[in-house]
């Protein structure tokens, strides 16, 4: 994040109606208005452009527009845009907080290590003395019911790699958000949210940086960092199939891929009904967090294969537990099926919502002895469930043995 904090800043200031204009007798109403405004009463040297135009009432375009961000450094502290175009921005004053419609696209965004803070290692690894960058903001913002409809945050590097990000939110705080950052997430409720990255040669680059540093070949660094993934997921207890395991083989392909990019990697959230964002902390894991965002990824280039350290149950590797579906229809009957238990009399097996804590339970029956059956639940409401299996009660505790994830759709 500390890549774009500086340019960011100044251009959420550029962008803030708050900033541009106070609504008083003889200030501009006009986008353009507001801006000759705003640099009137700037500080000396903190702002330079080349030509400035009204977009419509509620727009302006400025090229070649130069901002000081640290005002000790001179030249080399001063970021370069070629062109900012602020196409829509409502409402064109008020008090205090951000704008309620933003679109703006920033092109040709140089930055440097003199004026980004950004380590001079990056760019050596990148291979280039600046970096390039391309943005498209374009969102709605109803601050009175925290709606927000982000349409597209597009960030482009060109000839290195793009990501585009679009979202559905409610309880949304934006001027919070902007302040404290993920503090002020948890009363966030998602609805849907997805990212494309799309990788050209940033990945190689940095792959080849690092074989260079470490004195290897690239395929010893690709080697390295298929690795680091796997090391990543067993830390984590990603089980093999899971949603994250899958994405992380994703990830991997992208690497294995770096020399000649395959496409984008697409990442999309849609959750069977809107989550609360300070809920996942009790989802129970990693894994049932993507469960109950529902996450799927694709990508159409290779996937990596990783090895598990893991045992997929502990101490019961011949323990199963499954569904005859994973996404249910409202009223539809769930068959939960299990195998491999021990034979204890009082092993046993419940569905609750996912995340759910270890020490509650749902519609549940004991096994009776039986080492493999099924247990059927009706009536349940539309939402993210998880089977669990626990052995030997009350021996056993809450000790959750096996789990298996589905869902139910209106």
């Amino acid at each position: 994040m500390r890549v774009f904090a500086r340019a960011f800043c100044v251009i959420a200031v550029l962008s803030s109606p708050a900033a541009l204009a106070q609504e008083t007798e003889g200030q501009s109403s006009t986008a353009i208005g507001i801006w000759e405004e705003l640099v009137a009463t700037a500080p000396k040297g903190l702002l330079r452009f080349e030509a400035a135009k009204p977009l419509g009432d509620q727009g302006v375009e400025i090229k070649g527009l130069s901002i000081a961000v640290d005002r000790t450094s001179g030249e080399e502290g001063r970021l370069a845009i070629d062109r900012l175009a602020i196409e829509e921005i409502e409402p064109l004053a008020q008090a205090e907080g951000p704008p309620e419609r933003l679109k703006l696209k920033i092109e040709s965004l140089v930055l440097t290590p003199a004026n980004s803070g950004i380590n001079p290692d990056l760019f050596a690894a990148l291979e280039a003395s600046q970096i390039s960058v391309n943005v498209t903001l374009d969102y709605l913002y109803l601050p009175d019911g925290g709606l927000m409809a982000l349409q597209d945050l597009t960030v482009d590097l060109p000839f290195l790699a793009s990501m585009s990000l679009s979202l559905d939110a409610a309880g949304v705080n934006l001027g919070r958000l902007l302040i404290e950052g993920e503090p002020a997430l948890d009363k966030v409720v998602l609805r849907r949210a997805s990212l494309t990255v799309q990788d050209r040669t940033l990945l190689a680059r940095l792959l080849r940086f690092e074989a260079k540093e470490d004195e290897v070949t690239f395929e010893a660094a690709q080697d390295e960092a298929l690795r680091e993934i796997a090391e990543e997921l067993n830390w984590l207890e990603i089980r093999r199939g899971g949603r994250l395991w899958s994405l992380a083989e994703a990830v991997g392909g992208m690497i294995l891929d770096s020399v000649e990019p395959k496409g984008p990697l697409i990442v999309n959230l849609k959750p069977v009904s809107a989550v609360a964002l300070g809920s996942m902390e009790d989802a129970g894991g990693a894994e049932a967090m993507a469960r109950i965002l529902n996450l799927s990824a694709s990508y159409a280039g290779s996937r990596a294969e990783f090895a598990s350290t893991q045992s997929e149950t502990p101490g019961r590797p011949d323990l199963t537990l499954s569904s005859d579906k994973t996404v249910y229809r409202e009223g539809e009957p769930v068959v939960v099926n299990y195998g491999g238990l021990p034979g204890n009399q009082r092993d046993w097996v419940t569905v609750v919502p996912l995340g759910t804590p270890a020490d509650n339970w749902g519609e549940w029956t004991y096994t009776d002895g039986k080492a493999s059956g099924s247990f059927r639940v009706d009536d349940l409401l539309p939402g993210a469930y998880e089977a669990r299996i626990y052995l030997d009660w009350p021996r056993g505790g809450f000790d959750v043995v096996r789990r298996w994830y589905f869902s139910v759709e209106p």
